[in-house]
């Protein structure tokens, strides 16, 4: 009588009879087994495949997503000084979304980038969206690397959601028309942004 199987034991049952099993039935379930075993290792290649076509820094899994209209939204400054940040259906000039919080490290890593982009580029507005973060560690995130543009407090993720971000970082690179050119998922390197940025504002989608 094994471990596991003592667990099912009825104090008030006398044990059962050792059931026999028949040369045939042995060979059936060895038969079972191998089809099992076969099973497993399909669902497992087919997962390592699948987790293989995650998007890519090198932008193809990226222009998937691309031309889709992005999501209007609303949310309070983070600091709290100031307007809701809002992107609207039809942005003023090509707009970078990206998503971040204080506890991300990759987020961290790159917003130096993002500074240095948003004050190289006055022509393309910069929106953070804090996503599902303590307010106070945010705002001292933005503090310690001087990021001068605004950032919205989205502490249920709701913008997350609705743009289909499946990790942090995540940055979002939108149209004056509301189309999304290009959507990155991951960290992004200064030479990274600034080409998606050139992308950007030169890349037009399809009539």
């Amino acid at each position: 009588m094994t471990a596991d199987s003592s667990l099912l034991l009825d104090p008030d049952r006398s044990p059962s009879p050792t059931p026999t099993t028949t040369p045939s039935e042995g060979g059936l379930s060895a038969r079972n087994a191998i089809v099992a075993v076969a099973v497993l290792i399909t669902i497992a290649v087919a997962a390592a495949l699948f987790i293989g076509q995650s998007p890519s820094s090198d932008g193809g899994g990226e222009r998937a997503a691309s031309f889709r209209s992005a999501a209007p939204f609303a949310l309070p400054e983070l600091r709290g000084d100031g307007p809701d940040v809002a992107l609207t259906a039809n942005p003023a000039k090509p707009t970078v979304v990206n998503f971040f919080a204080a506890w991300c490290e990759p987020c961290k890593r790159e917003l130096p980038a993002l500074r240095a982009a948003a004050v190289s580029n006055p022509g393309i507005s910069f929106l953070g969206v804090d996503h599902q973060d303590s307010r106070e560690d945010a705002v001292e995130l933005l503090d310690q690397f001087a990021v001068p543009y605004p950032s919205g407090y989205d502490p249920r993720g709701d913008v997350a959601a609705r743009y289909g971000v499946r990790g942090l970082p995540a940055t979002v690179f939108i149209d004056t028309d509301g189309r999304i050119i290009e959507f990155h998922q991951g960290e992004l390197s200064a030479r990274e942004l600034q080409e998606r940025l050139d992308r950007l504002t030169l890349k037009k989608a399809p009539a």
